[in-house]
């Protein structure tokens, strides 16, 4: 979610590389974005005394990837992507707020590796790039994954073409599950010396 405000001079442009849902604008800024306003496709749903609130009908797409690429959003920080990736199409980008905790892995090229995904089976790209102005960006060479990577990691096609499984995550979400797990343990183990000490 892209939340702040935000002043440009090129509404029309910044809009379209962003994959937003909902616009929100003041009234008091009506001078600013009456243009914009006609010229993106937006549709009013709420007005209200001080802002209106608009619907983008054709927001970015969330996920950009190769071409005959199957995204599955799983979370806001867990995505998965079947990708064919070509010497000429292989770049990978995800429009949410840049981050160097984003990582992408390659998994085992199986039938049902998406939804049995194992972190220890899954192997690290690269770190991501600014994507735009925004978001992340990967570019995964297939000749790098064919050289690199065993062939149960990937399927070449008849055309030459490189298929993948893919998984994009947010790490620092796995430091949080980590940090609940040893908070919960603690917790748990001072209840337990507590009613060996009543005792």
């Amino acid at each position: 979610m892209f939340n702040k405000i935000y002043y440009s001079e090129n509404y029309e442009e910044d809009l379209r590389n962003f994959s937003v849902r909902y616009v929100m604008v003041r009234k008091d800024l009506v001078g600013h974005h009456t243009p914009f306003i006609k010229n993106i496709n937006l549709q009013k749903v709420y007005s209200s005394e001080n802002v209106d609130l608009y619907l983008a009908t054709n927001p970015a797409k969330l996920v950009e990837a190769p071409e005959n690429s199957k995204f599955t959003k799983i979370s806001p920080v867990h995505y998965h992507l079947d990708a064919t990736l070509a010497e000429n199409d292989n770049m990978i980008g995800l429009r949410t707020k840049y981050n160097s905790g984003w990582r992408i892995y390659i998994l085992p090229n199986t039938e049902n590796s998406n939804l049995d995904w194992n972190f220890f089976k899954a192997k690290s790209l690269s770190l991501p790039r600014l994507y735009g102005q925004y978001g992340n960006m990967w570019e995964v060479n297939p000749r790098f994954v064919v050289n690199n990577f065993p062939g149960t990691y990937y399927k070449v096609n008849e055309s030459g073409d490189v298929h993948v499984k893919l998984v994009i995550y947010f790490i620092p979400q796995l430091y949080y599950y980590v940090g609940l797990i040893v908070s919960f343990s603690f917790l748990f183990y001072l209840i337990v010396a507590w009613f060996i000490v009543k005792k």
